[in-house]
């Protein structure tokens, strides 16, 4: 008998975690760990972030959690929160409603994420997987950008859960809802994102497939990742049976 399977509602496999090497012995048993798997999508403005996360979640409602008998738990957020008191400062920045300070806005949005922690942390707590619309990889991109010392927000960033999987969307532009200071300089942040993604090891993805597609292949992608975490041992044969 086969197991170690992940399943869909109606039954049918979405990823396999069982070992095909004999030799590999008894697998050996793998304390899950306390908190979902973090999850952050990235990428410039006006590619497909916001829809790629909704479709994600669809995508991974009926698959059932390998260790437990119900599904996968999944919740998302979007940061930064634009309804809190450094939400709506950051907001009346971006659209040039208060004057731009570089400084001043990454400080907001750190004071933002740190708002918001504790409801982060409870997310984390309640479910397998949380999926993040930008969350602490926006900031080095955007210090860059701007000129904002990394020593200093590397610093400012350790009091903050850390992710454990950044997706990085790049291709094409589908445009945005509203205009913002940096929309003239989107070309320079989608090369900053893959600069990036190679210092830190962020994967990147391509928005050239449709958006289900697109989903489905970044949902394999968590799962293959989640499915890891639960069974580090077995990782090789769990890719090989995901390809």
């Amino acid at each position: 008998m086969v197991d170690n399977l992940l399943y869909r509602h109606d039954g049918s496999i979405m990823a396999h975690n069982s070992p095909t090497n004999t030799n590999m012995g008894k697998q050996r048993r793998v304390k899950i760990l306390n908190r979902g798997l973090f999850v952050v999508v990235e990428g410039s403005e006006g590619r497909g972030k916001t829809t790629l996360v909704e479709n994600i979640v669809c995508e991974l409602s009926d698959v059932l959690h390998p260790k437990a008998n119900r599904r996968l738990l999944v919740d998302t957020a979007a940061y930064p929160v634009r309804t809190s008191i450094t939400g709506m400062k950051i907001d009346d920045m971006l659209k040039g409603k208060i004057p731009f300070d570089s400084i001043l806005m990454q400080s907001l949005h750190i004071a933002n994420k740190i708002e918001e922690m504790d409801s982060l942390k409870g997310m984390l707590n309640n479910n397998d997987i949380v999926v993040l619309d930008r969350y602490t990889p926006s900031s080095y991109v955007y210090c860059e950008l701007t000129g904002v010392p990394y020593e200093w927000i590397h610093k400012t960033h350790k009091v903050l859960p850390e992710p454990d999987l950044t997706i990085i969307l790049t291709g094409k532009y589908f445009g945005t809802k509203s205009s913002e200071v940096y929309d003239s300089k989107q070309a320079e942040i989608e090369s900053l994102y893959l600069k990036c993604a190679q210092r830190f090891g962020w994967q990147v993805v391509s928005n050239d497939l449709p958006p289900d597609e697109l989903a489905k292949k970044v949902a394999d992608i968590l799962l293959r990742t989640f499915t890891a975490r639960l069974y580090p041992d077995n990782q090789k044969a769990m890719c090989q049976c995901c390809d």
